[in-house]
């Protein structure tokens, strides 16, 4: 589950960015602003990156509930 939080952390900010392409292209260059929060973009890198640890935790649980 806290991996799918960070896809979507992730994917979210790169969907309003295509979507402001999109329209920047229909409706014109002057009238629709282009930009991208790379905050959303770093809290789902580090989303991710926590969703391995609690993989690897988990994994380690596994291993060690075998030994005793």
């Amino acid at each position: 589950m806290v991996r799918e939080i960070g896809i979507f952390s992730i994917w979210i900010p790169v969907m309003e960015f295509v979507i402001s392409l999109l329209a920047k292209l229909v409706i014109g260059a002057d009238l629709v602003e282009t930009s991208v929060q790379i905050y959303g973009i770093v809290m789902g890198i580090a989303v991710l990156f926590l969703s391995q640890i609690f993989t690897y935790g988990e994994n380690l649980e596994k291993e060690v509930e075998g030994l005793i």
